[in-house]
């Protein structure tokens, strides 16, 4: 491990950079449906038809490629932040596909990997490792 003013840093594995990469499935899916929206669509659709597909297309790629971009830039940084914080509360939304969170004293809020929301309990100091741009918890350890 390597130290940088008071963080402590580890790198990160091929694993975690894959599950940053799925970040950029959205951003490619919507550059094809633009491309879709530019040139077929408009061939089955009336002269006076007003754009809004192109233009929402647009929109939501535009968020795409911001969210793609912080995981990016946690990729070419190679490594993961370690620090030391308490966890306030861990939560996970509804649904198949379910996001899990934990609110942190210092950090705030993170999204959490699988194996770190199974590593963690309200109230206790931990070892955070974390992800900084993207903002994902990969692991917690006991202090």
């Amino acid at each position: 491990m390597s130290t940088t003013d008071s963080n402590t840093t580890v790198p990160l594995t091929t694993t975690q950079k894959m599950w940053l990469a799925v970040s950029f499935l959205p951003v490619i899916f919507f550059v094809l449906v633009l491309i879709f929206s530019l040139t077929i669509l408009p061939t089955t659709l009336p002269p006076s038809a007003p754009p809004l597909v192109p233009i929402f297309t647009v929109v939501i790629l535009l968020v795409m490629i911001y969210q793609a971009g912080k995981s990016l830039r946690d990729i070419l940084s190679g490594v993961a932040l370690v620090e030391e914080d308490e966890l306030v509360r861990s939560w996970h939304s509804r649904g198949e596909n379910s996001r899990r969170y934990g609110q942190f004293a210092r950090l705030g809020r993170l999204q959490m990997s699988r194996r770190a929301f199974g590593q963690g309990q309200s109230g206790q100091r931990y070892r955070v490792c974390y992800s900084p741009a993207s903002r994902v918890v990969w692991s917690l350890e006991t202090k």
